[in-house]
């Protein structure tokens, strides 16, 4: 972990230790990209600098529903309705290695990583946004399981969900965590 990121003593960097933990133990680990404090829809430099630090791919996540209930707080919670439909997108995963040849130290690799998660959780958040509006079906090939070496997909409710998942080259030297 980089501990140039953040202050050593900072409750982020308590967070951020903990989760790599979790994930050494052999856990799953999710986390909402734009952060507690916003704005909505920009992801922050720490999914880039967990997936860094403990070289797990991030699956970019939204889900989307119609009807739904907005709440009036900073990120426009979404309630489903009765009866509403839901779909959720798992884009394509992001590793460590898509940044690894970019020069500029750690900094800019989690800048990039960043700027790739940001992209890939706004076409997640599009498709599935499209999806519920128009009524279409999500294509087929998004709905099945992620093949191995990927465990199946945590869910958790919000837009813009990055899953850090452990591989079978990252699990061998932890027990698992089920």
């Amino acid at each position: 972990l980089n501990r140039d990121y953040m202050k050593a003593d900072a409750p982020e960097m308590q967070a951020m230790l903990g989760l790599v933990r979790a994930h050494r133990r052999g856990l799953d680990v999710a986390l909402i990209p734009d952060g507690p404090k916003g704005p909505p829809g920009v992801a922050k430099a720490g999914a880039a600098e967990l997936a860094l630090a403990t070289g797990a791919p991030l699956f970019p996540v939204a889900i989307a529903c119609s009807p739904c209930w907005r709440l009036r707080s900073w990120d426009r919670l979404m309630l489903p309705r009765p009866f509403a439909r839901a779909v959720l997108v798992v884009g394509p995963p992001l590793s460590a290695s898509d940044v690894a040849g970019v020069a500029g130290g750690r900094g800019a690799q989690r800048e990039a990583l960043r700027a790739m998660l940001q992209e890939r959780l706004g076409q997640a958040t599009a498709e599935a946004d499209r999806s519920t509006s128009t009524g279409a079906r999500v294509p087929s090939n998004r709905l099945k399981r992620p093949t191995p070496p990927y465990r199946s997909a945590s869910t958790a409710s919000g837009s813009g969900l990055p899953i850090a998942r452990r591989t079978a080259s990252t699990s061998a030297s932890a027990p698992s965590g089920r």
